[in-house]
This record gives C-alpha cells, structure tokens and sequence, in this order.
C-alpha cells in the first residue's frame, strides 16, 4: 500500500498497487491520483540495447567486399560517406552520414538512457525535455533508406563487379529491424505520464 497526497486538495489516501489500465481517485475532490502502467518498458528497451549493438558492430566491421580486375576492395558503413566526401559532394556526404548512422546512433543511446532513467524511478517531468528533443531528431533517422540504396546500388554493381556480403551488412540489416521495432513500439509520452513517481507521504 501506497500513502500519497492529491496534488488537487491535498488529502492523504493510502492505495494499493493499481492494475495496467485502472485508475484511482481521490476521495474528496474525485480527481485522479493515480493509474497502472499501461505499457512495460522492458521490451522496447530490450530490442533499442539489441539495435544498439548491431549499429556498432555494423559500423566496426567490414559491410561489403569487391573484387573487379584482380583488386579486392572492403568497405565498411561509413565508406560511402567518406567517398562522397571526397568527391567533394559535401552536402550529400553529410546527409547519408547524419540520416544513416549519426542519428540512428543517437536516437537509440538517448532512448535507452530515457528508458533507464524512468525504470530507476527519475520524474518524467525531468526527462520531458529530452523525449521532445527524441522526437525532433526522429524524422532525420533513416536507416531503412541507406539499407535499401545499398542493396539498389549493389544489384547495379554486380554486373561490373563480384560483391561478397561482408558481417556488417547483417548487422546493419539487423539494426535496422531491430531498430524499427524497437522505437515502434515505444510510446515515450506514454511512459513518461505511467512512470511519474507518487508521492508518498513519510
């Protein structure tokens, strides 16, 4: 049992562990006090931690291998990135870099520390700020898009070239889905007003 105040009349009411989806009122003035979670952050932050650690393994480790004219080249995520950079197509290499991998990476770091800072009970009214600014990066994450150009680009190549798909392309592959499913099924204003610690009276 709970001992909490209503923030609305500030009458003390002792309550039990409310199920997902119920709510509790207050006695006196009728306003809620309380509600059950509505959702469980273990399995949204299970799948981002799973998404976060393909997306290093598939930046650390080779993506792509090419064998044209007896040279065999390796390249990894960021080598298209570079070599745009190097054509001097700055704008283009910026773009794929930041919507490819820079903000994939740190939208998934901020929601996993989010997710962690609401499971250790930190107010949501503190974090509120960071779920907004989640939210204003998350139309710039885009990592469904380069897999998809990469495969287009590899269907191309394979006419020129032998192309051998290297571990970080799965990596990527896996990040991407787990990186879908992870954000999807994540609702973090949701978890945000079903977390917010009661106040108990002591």
């Amino acid at each position: 049992m709970d001992v909490i105040r209503c923030e609305v009349c500030g009458a003390t009411q002792s309550l039990p562990s409310l199920e997902p989806r119920r709510r509790a009122f207050c006695y006196r003035c009728k306003s809620e006090v309380a509600r059950g979670a509505t959702l469980s952050l273990d399995a949204p932050l299970a799948l981002c931690l799973a998404a976060l650690i393909f997306w290093v393994l598939a930046n650390s480790i080779p993506f792509i291998t090419l064998q044209y004219g007896g040279i065999t080249q390796t390249n990894r995520v960021f080598t298209g990135v570079s070599a745009l950079w190097m054509d001097r197509q700055f704008f283009l290499s910026v773009l794929v870099g930041m919507t490819s991998i820079a903000i994939p990476g740190l939208q998934l770091t901020l929601a996993c520390g989010l997710m962690l800072a609401l499971k250790q009970g930190i107010s949501g009214d503190k974090l509120r700020p960071l779920s907004r600014f989640l939210a204003f990066i998350a139309p710039g994450s885009m990592p469904g898009v380069y897999l998809v150009g990469a495969f287009v680009a590899a269907v191309k190549l394979s006419q020129l070239a032998t192309l051998t798909p290297g571990p970080g392309l799965y990596c990527f592959g896996a990040f991407a889905l787990f990186w879908v499913l992870g954000l999807g099924s994540l609702d973090l204003e949701a978890a945000i007003k079903d977390f917010r610690p009661r106040r108990s009276v002591r």
